[in-house]
C-alpha cells in the first residue's frame, strides 16, 4: 500500500515534467532520483537513446538488490551473398 501511495504522488502531472523536445536538445536524469517513462509520441521521428553510468557507488534498488551494468552484444556482421 505504501507504494502505491509514493507512486501516485510521483506520477500526478504536477509533479512530472514534459519536455517539448526542440532540435538539439539533450535531457539528463539520475535514476537513482527519479522515475523515467518516455511517452510514444513522437511520430516518425528518430529517437536516441544513450545511457551513461558515472562511477562510484553502486546504486541499490527499493528492493535491496544491487544494480548490475548490462552489455549490448555487438551486431553479427552481415554475411556477403
Amino acid at each position: 500500500k505504501l507504494y502505491e501511495v509514493f507512486q501516485s504522488y510521483v506520477t500526478a502531472p504536477e509533479n512530472t515534467v514534459r519536455w517539448r523536445w526542440q532540435v538539439s536538445d539533450v535531457a539528463i536524469w539520475d535514476n537513482r532520483a527519479t522515475q523515467h517513462y518516455a511517452v510514444n509520441d513522437y511520430g516518425d521521428q528518430h529517437r536516441v537513446m544513450r545511457r551513461a553510468t558515472v562511477d562510484g557507488d553502486v546504486p541499490i534498488g527499493v528492493d535491496g538488490r544491487r544494480s548490475i551494468t548490462r552489455v549490448k552484444a555487438a551486431k553479427p556482421a552481415a554475411k556477403a551473398a
